[in-house]
């Protein structure tokens, strides 16, 4: 080629002229077609530092679709944690989705994927989620371990798997309940059997409250808790342990309805069976009466625990089987010697309860079995059975206690007397039934109130034509109310009846031969009706005879009265009676 020209002959190959071989050069990134040379832009930048990491509620989501048994996407896990996912990253579980037992519906609630996958039962996510990072120890928002998480499942191979990786078996939760413990609570014996003897799992490890493994089992009627109670106390569970109230894993399981296997498991295992609380004095015997648990009652006394222990309020088992009113268990109990005569600190003892309660049944068995002991046994202020029975209204336990020779006229402290009790509360059919076996007609309190003041003052006129009838000499010795007697503020039972307006009352106590003109406090009975504006009373008075002008101690009239609190009508009609205003009111 001569010099100065160019040559316009293209080479052979691409790598002419170049002076390197074609075998002997590598291909760079350049080379790719679509490499694009990265540049740190403004925009670039701006959107680097907007980054995030990816949520963990997608790695939960990923857990959510894997089925038990499953095989496990590997792939997709390890990019959403190379994408930044946390692995130990708790996530709230909204509400109404599937919740671990023990966890409120409604309240806040968070959980980490291995968690989840723990509750699921899918052993090979458990052991892919640890191998990639997800921490056993790594506790929810309750402070549950998953290991505690598959405790409350029947996934017992979760629970192995969780063991392999020797995490901490005996880990508390927020309450210092062990994964044994809840697994107990549940009646899940084989996960039960599992961290006894595979983990190491301390049967009496203690929760806040006092409570170990054994006292969770026994407090569970879930199906399978006797077998749990059994394997506990066969791997060393303390069988007396004691709570912060001093209760027992017995008491606690008789306290239950339904538990009469764990009961009987306790007991063949060596509880103690008269064991009471420290805070209350009651025994396994007592709370299950008390708790209506008929059936672990009577299965203790087959076994023959004592009946007469005392709580610390002086209650028995008796007293509590005749309030909870169990005639059959309260039969059992006087058969083994049990106590009748005993009275609580509040003033009850077994009558009185069965009398308050209206259980003639139980009345009748108690009075069977001590006819004379307990029928004048007195409780608060010094009240019997009868003046319970009366008082609550309950006519057949009171036939059944006259019937076993109660004192009808029994005084309680404040001088009440059962017919006063039926009279105050006009209970009519109780009045007949309590004068026809004797009551005194004319007995008083301790205010001098009489049978027939009570009834008038509060309106009974059933009641107060009843008293009245026994005036003929129906009454003991012939004697009939006195229609005229008063109490210790000077009022009879006709002034309180015009007082309070009781206009039946009245007339039927005025037919009677009711002194019309009595006085108490000063004032006659039309007088106090004036005052309260009781216009048919007056009128009643007015045509018994009452005296219209009669004047109180300041000299006050019927009239003076009623213009003083404007009962126009009454006024009206007192005016017609008759009635003048004294001189200096006469302006």
């Amino acid at each position: 080629m001569e010099s100065g020209k160019v040559s316009s002959s293209p080479p052979s190959s691409p790598c002419a002229g170049s002076g390197v071989a074609p075998e002997s050069r590598q291909p760079t990134r350049e080379d790719h077609p679509s490499h694009v040379p990265f540049s740190l832009t403004c925009v670039v930048l701006r959107n680097v530092r907007r980054f995030r990491p990816v949520s963990p509620r997608l790695l939960r989501k990923l857990v959510e679709k894997c089925a038990p048994g499953a095989e496990w996407n590997t792939g997709n896990v390890l990019l959403l944690l190379r994408l930044g996912v946390d692995a130990n990253s708790l996530v709230s579980v909204p509400v109404g989705e599937e919740r671990p037992d023990f966890v409120h519906p409604s309240s806040s609630f968070e959980e980490s994927a291995l968690h989840l996958a723990a509750r699921g039962g899918w052993v090979e996510g458990v052991r892919l989620l640890v191998t990639l990072g997800a921490s056993p120890e790594r506790p929810d928002s309750e402070g549950r371990t998953a290991l505690i998480a598959a405790a409350l499942t029947p996934h017992v191979e979760v629970v192995r798997e969780f063991l392999r990786q020797r995490v901490n078996v005996n880990r508390g939760d927020k309450l210092d309940c062990t994964a044994l413990m809840l697994a107990s609570r549940k009646g899940n014996t084989k996960i039960v059997k599992t961290l006894l003897e595979e983990g190491d799992a301390d049967p009496n490890a203690v929760s806040r409250g006092g409570f170990t493994a054994l006292f969770w089992a026994s407090s569970s009627s879930s199906e399978g808790s006797s077998e749990t109670v059994q394997t506990l106390l066969q791997h060393g569970a303390e069988k007396n342990a004691e709570d912060d109230n001093g209760f027992s894993p017995l008491i606690v399981a008789a306290s239950l309805k339904g538990n009469s296997a764990v009961v009987r498991v306790l007991l063949e295992g060596g509880a103690k069976i008269n064991h009471s609380g420290k805070a209350d004095g009651w025994t396994s015997l007592m709370w299950s009466i008390f708790r209506g648990n008929m059936e672990v009652a009577l299965a203790l006394l087959n076994e023959g625990c004592e009946v007469n222990i005392a709580g610390r309020n002086g209650c028995t088992a008796l007293v509590l089987a005749c309030d909870r009113g169990n005639v059959e268990v309260v039969q059992a109990l006087l058969s083994r010697g049990a106590e009748v005569e005993v009275v609580t600190a509040d003033g009850w003892g077994p009558l009185l309860l069965a009398s308050m309660m209206g259980n003639s049944d139980i009345v009748r068995v108690l009075l069977d079995a001590h006819p004379n002991k307990i029928v004048h046994t007195r409780g608060a202020e010094g009240v019997t059975a009868l003046h319970i029975a009366v008082s609550n209204g309950h006519p057949e336990v009171a036939a059944v206690l006259l019937k076993g020779r109660a004192n009808v006229d029994a005084a309680t402290a404040r001088g009440g007397t059962p017919l006063l009790y039926a009279c105050n509360d006009g209970r009519n059919d109780l009045v007949l039934m309590l004068l026809r076996a004797g009551a005194n007609l004319n007995v008083v309190d301790r205010n001098e109130s009489t049978a027939l003041i009570l009834a008038s003052s509060n309106g009974h006129v059933e009641v107060v034509r009843t008293l009245l009838s026994f005036r003929q000499g129906s009454g003991r010795d012939g004697d009939g109310p006195d229609l005229n007697a008063k109490n210790t503020l000077g009022s009879s039972a006709l002034l309180l009846a015009s007082q309070k307006g009781h206009l039946e009352t009245v007339r039927e106590l005025l037919k009677a031969g009711a002194e019309v003109n009595c006085e108490g406090q000063g004032r006659t009975p039309l007088m106090w009706a004036s005052f309260g504006g009781h216009t048919p009373v007056v009128r009643a008075l007015l045509d018994a005879g009452a005296d219209v002008n009669a004047a109180d101690p300041f000299g006050r009239t019927a009239l003076k009265l009623a213009s003083e609190n404007r009962h126009s009508e009454t006024k009206t009609v007192l005016l017609e009676a008759g009635a003048s205003y004294p001189e200096r009111d006469e302006k």
